[in-house]
């Protein structure tokens, strides 16, 4: 006992055992990094880090969480359309996500998380949010007659310069993990949850912002034009291969 403070907590000390790791060295960016997704999730609370063997020190603050974090990490290069926020609750799960498309970029990015753990395989809650964004640019590109047949968006192509950030949570008796690490999320119905949640929400969002919809399925379009004619110049190849 020390004596009286009006000071509350708990202080949680932990000391790995070098007889079960091999290695016990505490790496500063790995620590940091999940320090900066933990304040991401929980916005408003203040993240602390210091090592003490070198001094080294950061504060991980998001007082907008999802958003916040979307425009510091990830929304750096040419937008080609806002970052889109829908959050919404639907069987008991609480979905939550940021995304947008970018305008000079073709790869496909999606940090996902699930109870607050970092989802690097994906599973059915990243499932049920390509689902969602194919299905509404899709029924959007119908109803406003951008295309010439009937021939849908090809979802793969939709996704080239997709950025999005997607937290779930998962009520207890539903969570499932695959993996030891936990890495993919193995709950069906997270697949649904998300879904709904983003499709209801994000046919709106697309109506009342033509242009923007209008230049993500132009891009989509050019992209799978250029992707056909690549192919057909590969099959001409190869058939001119076997005509020798």
């Amino acid at each position: 006992e020390l004596g009286k403070t009006t000071k509350r907590g708990t202080d949680v000390r932990f000391y790995p055992d070098d007889t079960i790791f091999e290695d016990i060295t505490f790496n500063y960016d790995r620590i940091a990094n999940h320090l900066d997704d933990q304040a991401c999730l929980t916005k408003g609370v203040v993240f602390h880090l210091k090592d003490e063997r070198t001094d080294r020190e950061n504060t991980f603050y998001y007082e907008n969480g999802l958003v916040e974090y979307y425009n510091r990490h990830i929304f750096q290069k040419t937008p080609l359309t806002q970052p889109m926020h829908f959050e919404g609750v639907e069987g008991g799960i609480k979905v939550e996500v940021v995304f947008g498309f970018l305008k000079d970029s073709y790869d496909e990015k999606i940090i996902a998380f699930a109870n607050g753990v970092r989802t690097g395989d994906g599973g059915y809650h990243v499932t049920g949010l390509k689902k969602a964004i194919t299905s509404c640019y899709n029924q959007f590109g119908i109803n406003n007659s951008m295309f010439k047949s009937s021939a849908p968006l090809d979802g793969d192509c939709l996704r080239e310069g997709l950025v999005a950030v997607l937290s779930v949570w998962v009520p207890e008796h539903l969570l499932q993990f695959e993996g030891q690490t936990k890495g993919k999320l193995g709950t069906k119905e997270a697949l649904n949850a998300t879904d709904s949640v983003i499709e209801n929400k994000l046919s709106y969002y697309l109506v009342e912002n033509k242009a923007e919809a209008e230049a993500v399925i132009k891009k989509t379009m050019n992209e799978m034009r250029a992707r056909d004619k690549a192919e057909a110049e590969r099959k001409k190849e190869r058939e001119l291969l076997k005509g020798k």
